[in-house]
Order: structure tokens, then sequence, then C-alpha cells
């Protein structure tokens, strides 16, 4: 009997070292250093460093193109993104791989003595099944690479955004100081000519009051641009109390539009630029694999390889086999999954479709009326209202208007300016908007994959 164990732990133990030879390495996680590190982070990390757009210098504020850059580098959204690819890239692997082999062994002990049943079957695909799962695995993985790419571009037309935010809240604040400025210097004006009889405790009063809105607006137009600063801070991927300075601050404000498509050009800019529409696509070609998957699988499975029989009279060597017969289910639920799959990744990429066209087109208009209410603002009302000003500034210097009156005309020219840098603000971000919606940007990463509707196959 023991002659026998030791056969059968020689036939058992080479078998179990053919187990895998990779290893459990343990990796904590520390919520406190993670928080910590966020906190470390600052601009000195991009800096000589290479990224997606080229090099980043802060020596003389970040443009457009250093902040996209910077974004894409350290958002850790994106980043999450990245390390997701790796699922994608182990299930092709693994699509690839043949089944592993099924050992068997029955040994049995009695008075008539002991045998010994051993047997090694590889399941054999069925025919087209092996090709199926590799279709799926590819189309899953062009699928992750064109759904980062959509997030990188999303993350491209968020940060343009909200660099002219923070620049028009910056604009705003310039503004708001030197209203404050004025009216701080016409409380003093009409202080000291009480003292010569040429103003009222009224005028004061009104002067003050005009002072205290100013101090008020500063307040409100410094709170905003911490806003915007966080904002865009989350999206470079740097702590809130990060301060990066911009290239044009305290400038005016400018805007180029981006350039506009014909309406009947719409739908293929649309096709052409947009990495969503690749990543639908993808979840259509995939579940038409999984469809061919599912079809092969009502078919028999074998399972085939060599067996030894061993008693007390002699060993004998044969073929063993195993044959799955699904006379009973024939995989028809599998099949009805799969076709509603398809089905459903067909109307959900129409959907797609539909609204990213009309979002384009509904993008486009409102740049155009943003554009137009801002071209009447600069041919028409800005000169007027510069023209007003102009005058109420030589009358106050002659003294044939009162600071009063100077004051009120004072706030309807910030206020004029103010609506102006709201519709520069309004037409950048249709501007931006329709780059977005044709998945279009000045400044934007390059990617390997291609073009956006590459694939293999092609859907009805």
């Amino acid at each position: 009997m023991l002659f026998h164990r030791r056969r059968l732990a020689g036939l058992l133990v080479p078998t179990l070292a053919l187990a895998g030879c990779a290893t459990y390495r343990p990796q904590a996680l520390d919520p406190t250093a993670e928080l910590a590190a966020l906190a470390r982070r600052d601009l000195a990390m991009v800096v000589d460093q290479p990224t997606p757009l080229g090099p980043v210098d802060l020596s003389d504020g970040l443009d457009e193109r250093e902040l996209v850059a910077i974004a894409l580098r350290l958002n850790p959204d994106l980043a999450e993104r990245r390390a997701g690819l790796g699922l994608s890239d182990a299930a092709l692997i693994e699509a690839g791989l043949w089944p592993n082999p099924e050992v068997g062994v029955t040994a049995l002990g009695g008075p008539p003595g002991f045998s010994l049943d051993l047997d090694l079957l590889q399941p054999l695909l069925r025919p087209g099944e092996r090709q199926a799962r590799r279709e799926v695995a590819e189309a899953d993985q062009r699928s992750a690479r064109a759904e980062l790419a959509a997030a990188e571009w999303t993350l491209v037309a968020a940060v343009r955004s909200a660099r002219m935010e923070l620049l028009a809240a910056m604009a705003l604040l310039g503004a708001a100081e030197e209203s404050a400025r004025i009216a701080a210097q016409a409380t003093q004006a009409t202080t000291a000519q009480i003292a010569l009889g040429e103003s009222s405790d009224l005028d004061l009063a009104q002067a003050a009051w005009e002072s205290a809105e100013t101090q008020a607006a500063v307040r409100a137009a410094q709170a905003e641009v911490e806003r915007s600063r966080q904002q865009l801070n989350r999206l470079l991927g740097l702590p809130p109390s990060a301060h990066a300075s911009l290239a044009g601050a305290g400038e005016p404000l400018i805007w180029t539009p981006p350039a506009s498509v014909p309406a009947a050009d719409l739908g293929a800019a649309v096709l052409d630029g947009r990495w969503e529409l690749g990543a639908a696509k993808e979840h259509y070609v995939r579940a038409d694999a999984a469809l061919r998957g599912a079809l092969a699988k009502q078919y028999p499975s074998l399972r085939l390889g060599p067996a030894l029989s061993h008693d007390g009279t002699g060993t004998g060597i044969g073929v063993g086999a195993s044959l799955n017969l699904p006379v009973f289910d024939r995989n028809q639920g599998g099949i009805l999954a799969a076709e509603t799959e398809r089905d459903q990744a067909l109307a959900a990429y129409r959907a797609l479709l539909h609204r990213l066209t009309a979002d384009a087109t509904a993008a486009q208009a409102e740049l155009e009326r943003a554009s137009a209410l801002l071209a009447i603002r600069d041919r028409d009302l800005q000169p007027a209202a510069a023209r007003a000003m102009a005058l109420a500034d030589r009358a106050l210097a002659a003294h044939d208007w009162n600071l009063s009156a100077w004051l009120a005309m004072r706030r309807r020219w910030i206020e004029s300016q103010r609506a102006r840098l709201d519709a520069v603000l309004a037409a950048a971000r249709a501007g931006i908007a329709l780059d977005a919606a044709l998945g279009r940007a000045p400044h934007a990463p390059a990617h390997p994959t291609g073009n956006r509707q590459s694939t293999e196959r092609d859907m009805p």
C-alpha cells in the first residue's frame, strides 16, 4: 500500500507544481499619507518634466496650452482611468489563452487489490469560440482607450472654460477695485467741498453710500476670484490653496472665435471628432462578437486527452474523452441575451449620435447668438458709453456737473464694462462648447489609437 501511495503522490506532485509562480506583494493604503501627498502637490512637479503638450514655463505666467498640459499630467481622475487600462489588457491576454487541462484521479483499494485511474483532459473550444472571445476583449480594449481619450478632451474643454472664468473674475476684481478707489476719493472730495460750502451733507451721505457699495463689490469680486481659482486648481490636480499665475491676468479679456462649420457638415464633424462615438461603436462590436460566441455554445463541447488505468494485473494506456451535450437548453437564454445586448448597443449608439449632433447644432447657434451680441455691444454700446463718460469727466473738471451726478454716470460706466465682460465670457463659453461638441481644441493631446471611428467591423 505504501508503494501505491508513493506512486499516487508521484503523479500528483508534478501536476501541482504546474501552478503559477506569481506572488502576492502587500501594498498598504494609508489615508493620512495620501492626504498629505495631495497637499504637497505643486506646479514644480511639471517643470522640466515631459507633458503631452510640451514643456511648462512658470516664469511668464501659464497660458492655455500650459494649463491643459498640467491638467493632462496631474488630474487624478485621468490617472484613475489610465490605471484601469490594464484591466482590458489583462482581459485580452486571458481571451487568447487556451483553457486549462483537467486532471482526473480515481484511486480504489479493497479486497480485489489497489486500482488507479488517471486522465488528463484538455477542453477543446468550439469552432469560432476563441476568435469571438478575442474580438470581445479587443473591442473592450479599444473602447477603454476611446473612453480615456473622451475624458481627456472633456477635461481640455473644462480647463479652457475655467481659465476664462478666472481671467474674467480677475478683470472684474480690477474694475471693482478701481471703482472703490474712485469712490473713496469722491468721498474725500465731498468732505472738502462741504467745508467750502460747495456740497451738502446729502452729497456726502450719497458719496459714502457709493463707497460702501464699491467696497462690498470688491469683496464679492475677491470671493469670485477665489472660487474660480479653486475650480481651476481642482481640474489641474492641485490643492485648493495653490496659486497659478496666468498669462494675460490684469489685461483686457481677449477671445478669438473658433471657426464655424456649415450646418450640413456638422454631423460629419461630430462623427470625426467625438471619441464617445468611437467608444459606443466598440461597444456594438463587442456585443456582436459576444453574440457569435453565444451561438457557438449551442454546440457540444469536447474534452480530450490521454488516460491511464492501473490495477493488480497491469497498466493500460488509452484515450479519455468527455462530451457535453446541450440537448435541453442549446444556450437559448444566452443567445437571446446576446442578441438583446447587441440591439441595445446599436440603439445606444444611435441615441448618442442624435444627442451629440443636436448638442453641436445648439452650440453653434449659441456661438452665433453670443458673437452677434458682443459685436453689437462693441460697435454701438461701448463707443456711446465711452463718449458719455468722457463728457462727464470733462464736465466734472469744469465744475459744470456736481459729484453726485458724476458718480451716477460712473456707476453706469462700470455696469457697461461689466456687461461687456459678461458678453465676452458668454461668447468664449459658447466657442469652447462648440469646440467640445465637435471634439476639437487649439491644444489637445494626440492619441495613437487612430481615427475616432476606426474599427474592424461596421454597424448596420
